[in-house]
């Protein structure tokens, strides 16, 4: 016989003895003393076996039930029909007319279709209404912020407040006074913040797994390219929007969308409910509040452009998407505690000491440098 199968027979042998010796010490094991230890052994395994099986199962659930949730579709850019199974779900920036449109579709469509009576932001309507067609208004900055600081004069809360007795004028030279109501010019307001989940307002309704600490927020909001690409996006990919100041178009349009004849869709009259004379602002207060709204004033003109193309395709069938524009310079940066102003005629830092804590002095030191 060769050698090498004698190597071989020899070395199978040496494993049969080796597998009879463990035998039979297995076979004494289980009938010893230690046999209840076997059986727990054993049952530990079976056990083991068994989660393992109900592990795979229940992953398998957890996939049918994801498979069962709405997904967001693929959104064509441009004008599109209503479907009519999607729900439309209106984001109400404040100060916009909201109200008014919302009370207006709500007669007209339902509360089934329609979703609009609270203020929350694009983070909610991503966990609550991912499958549904989302809607908002837009206003020119500036005169929302001044609709905003008007209202706010005959708030109960502001009682006693200097800004009772203050034209817009006097408010944007009190920064005391701006920063305890900064929530009527701060940038975000009129849109962006809206969109990108970074309203750092309580009165907001965030999505629950969203982002809710206002330092983070308030320094994701300084990433301006980032906030001004994803406003972008999301005006590109939403169902409709209104222009205040192009309000008989803009309703015009939303019939078109809707299959609605126009005359169903009243039009909404903006009215002050206050009954107040409201305060107008200089021309130099106006460049002011400018300068410290760049993101919306930018997200505005983005808006405007969207809509022109939109309403050219309303009547002609032929869309074009337009350019975005540049990004805006920023000579004014704020947070809830600083406000600071570059490169205009009244450069200046001020710090609400008032309010400040040393975390935020510390997380937005490069503002106060």
């Amino acid at each position: 016989m060769p050698k090498f199968l004698e190597r071989k027979n020899g070395k199978e042998e040496k494993y049969r003895r080796k597998l009879k010796k463990f035998k039979k010490q297995f076979e004494e094991f289980k009938s010893s003393e230690n046999a209840e230890l076997f059986q727990l052994r054993e049952a530990n395994r079976e056990l083991e076996g068994v989660q393992a099986r109900l592990n795979a199962d229940l992953a398998g659930k957890d996939k049918e039930i994801e498979s069962l949730k709405p997904k967001a579709p693929i959104r064509k850019i441009g004008v599109r029909k209503w479907d009519r199974k999607a729900k439309l779900v209106f984001i109400h920036i404040g100060k916009a007319g909201g109200t008014s449109f919302g009370t207006m579709m709500s007669k007209e469509l339902g509360k089934i279709d329609f979703v609009g009576a609270r203020h929350f932001d694009w983070t909610y309507v991503e966990e609550v209404f991912p499958a549904d067609e989302v809607l908002t208004l837009f206003r020119e900055p500036v005169s929302r912020t001044i609709s905003h600081f008007n209202f706010m004069k005959k708030l109960s809360w502001t009682k006693g407040m200097k800004i009772k007795e203050q034209s817009l004028d006097e408010f944007l030279d009190d920064k005391a006074s701006m920063m305890e109501f900064r929530g009527c010019w701060q940038d975000g307001q009129a849109g962006v913040s809206w969109l990108t989940g970074t309203h750092i307002a309580e009165w907001v309704r965030k999505g629950e797994n969203a982002e809710k600490d206002p330092e983070t927020l308030e320094r994701w909001f300084f990433d301006y390219e980032k906030q001004l690409t994803e406003a972008a996006d999301k005006i590109d990919k939403m169902f409709w929007f209104g222009i205040l100041e192009d309000l008989d178009r803009s309703l015009e349009l939303l019939a078109f969308q809707l299959e609605k004849p126009v005359n169903h869709l009243k039009k909404i009259t903006h009215q002050n409910l206050h009954k107040i004379e409201p305060s107008l602002p200089s021309e130099k207060s106006t460049k002011f509040l400018r300068n410290l709204m760049p993101q919306d004033i930018w997200l505005y003109d983005y808006a405007k452009r969207v809509f022109e193309a939109r309403w050219l395709y309303y009547k002609t069938r032929i869309y074009q998407h337009p350019k975005r524009p540049e990004f805006p310079e920023f000579f004014c940066k704020s947070t809830r505690f600083i406000l600071r102003c570059d490169g205009t005629q009244n450069d200046f830092i001020f710090k609400w000491d008032k309010k400040i804590t040393e975390e935020h002095a510390q997380n937005f030191k490069d503002l106060l440098q």
